[in-house]
């Protein structure tokens, strides 16, 4: 089911999918979040922690995005397999999307890699003085798994956990 928002964000959610589209714009950012956090309630999902992942994610795509863009929040719930055999585990991925490239300053001559695994040193490789970094990290912490891709007019970043 799809639903247009008064407030400019398009919502569409099942049973084990959520996403939302709305302006690359901070004022939507608690929106968003409270959005995805009361679906996973709502689903029985735990949603304990990612509200700190979700405003993450979002801060970096909307300063990452140019004016007037959109953003896409997709999170999905699926089964585990482990050697090919579906178990009991369910696993929460989450995909934030913008239109604009995220550099991490490692990144910034490796225009040709479209694939980053995120270490969890992201701090570190920032130096001592900055903050930039530092939010990946906390993401790094908090799920199981963190992968961003880009090229010259999107970035997708995708972290999961398994519950």
């Amino acid at each position: 089911m799809t639903t247009s928002l008064d407030s400019g964000i398009q919502l569409s959610q099942s049973d084990s999918n959520f996403r939302l589209k709305f302006p690359s714009d901070t004022t939507f950012l608690s929106p968003a979040r409270l959005w995805v956090t009361r679906w996973l309630v709502f689903i029985g999902a735990p949603a304990e922690g990612w509200d700190l992942i979700i405003t993450e994610l979002l801060s970096n795509a909307v300063n990452a995005a140019p004016p007037a863009s959109e953003l896409i929040v997709e999170v999905e719930i699926d089964r585990v397999e482990i050697e090919r055999a579906e178990t009991d585990n369910k696993r929460i991925r989450c995909e934030v999307l913008n239109v604009g490239t995220w550099e991490h300053p490692k990144l910034e001559n490796k225009a040709e890699a479209n694939l980053v695994t995120l270490a969890k040193t992201l701090p570190e490789a920032a130096g001592d003085s900055s903050d930039r970094g530092r939010g990946l990290a906390l993401i790094s912490e908090l799920t199981d798994g963190t992968v961003a891709s880009h090229d010259s007019k999107r970035t997708s970043v995708v972290v999961w956990r398994t519950y």
